[in-house]
């Protein structure tokens, strides 16, 4: 994975874990914190399987 696409996936979680944070419906809430988990999925695979440390780490839907 090129820098590009690395910084990408990176910019992409974090804006979905602020769409988390904005959100008050907890459905979207859920869909948004794991929208993000699959762009830092990608990261971490490109990382050689290092998983990133968590960014919502002990969140929970109702948070």
């Amino acid at each position: 994975m090129s820098d590009d696409d690395r910084v990408y996936f990176e910019r992409r979680a974090e804006q979905e874990i602020e769409c988390a944070r904005r959100s008050s419906n907890r459905h979207a809430v859920a869909v948004h914190y794991a929208l993000s988990e699959l762009y830092l999925a990608r990261v971490a695979a490109a990382n050689g399987g290092a998983k990133p440390p968590s960014r919502f780490a002990g969140r929970t839907e109702e948070d």
